[in-house]
Formats: structure tokens, sequence, C-alpha cells
């Protein structure tokens, strides 16, 4: 199904429950956003300007964007994918190697998700695996460091081609 993997900012499942327990109160806001009715809380202009920053032009194009989108579409995916608290006395969750090669690239100032949730990622992965650490960047990393998103993105994808 896939030949090489992105991700930007979040950690490999296995390391998600890490991540909770270091920092549990970084993820209230995907607690809250599982709440039934949390979409009604939500406006295209306030999610604009959350993920575009200060760029006029960022921000009209998501505005536009999200004057389309289903709210609650995109809060049922924290309902179906985000974890529940970790239980201190479950043994830790296993995965399958992930058996393509990944590129992970998430931001050091991220307050939701923090780095030390990547540690050990190499170990989930059966393929060679790559990280990049931005230190100036937060949680929407590909905005506050696009220029290096984008140019790691498309010389790792170019290193790894499809087959």
């Amino acid at each position: 199904m896939l030949e090489r993997l992105v991700i930007l900012s979040v950690p490999h499942p296995a390391n998600m429950g890490r991540q909770l327990k270091a920092a549990p109160q970084n993820s209230n806001y995907a607690r809250n956003f599982q709440k039934e009715g949390s979409e009604n809380s939500l406006t295209a202009d306030g999610l604009a300007s959350m993920v575009s920053g200060s760029h006029p032009e960022m921000k009209a194009k998501y505005l536009e964007a999200f004057n389309r989108s289903s709210f609650a579409a995109m809060m049922n995916y924290y309902r179906a994918n985000y974890p529940a608290a970790p239980d201190p006395n479950a043994p830790a969750p296993t995965f399958p190697k992930i058996n393509v090669p990944v590129l992970v690239i998430h931001g050091m100032k991220d307050t939701a998700l923090l780095s030390m949730g990547h540690d050990d990622t190499w170990d989930q992965v059966a393929k060679d695996t790559s990280l990049l650490m931005v230190p100036d960047a937060g949680h929407f990393v590909q905005h506050d460091a696009a220029t290096l998103v984008n140019g790691t993105i498309r010389a790792w994808l170019d290193l790894h081609p499809v087959k």
C-alpha cells in the first residue's frame, strides 16, 4: 500500500502513550475535540487564523477551504483515532514494523506533541528512518518552516523514488 511515508509532528502510535504520560495536559485540545458537539465551537475564521499565523494571503486560502469543510468530520477524526489516556498498568502496545522508508519532521516548539514522542521511532521501522527536528517551528511545522520542510520532503522523495 505504501512505498514511502512522510510524517509531520505526530509520533508513532507505539510512542504516543509515552507522549501522553509525559505531558497529559498538552492533549486537552484533542480531548475537547473528542467531545460530542465540539465542532459547534469552531469557525472557519478561527481555524484559518490558527493555522495561517500572520500571513493574510494564506489565511484567505484557508478561510475559503474551511468554509467548504465539515467541522464534524474534522472532529470525528479525533473521536476515531486519538488514543484514550494510557492505563499505567497496561502493557505498551505493539505494532507491526513499518516496512517502507520513513521521514519524520517535527517542530521543537510544538506544545501539543513534544519532540520526545519521536524517541525510538526508528525501532518501529524496518527500513531507513530520517528525522528532521526544526528548532524554531511549532505544531504547524509545514507553515513555520515551509521552505525547509518542502525542500527536505522533495529531496527525501528524490532519494526514495517510487519503484
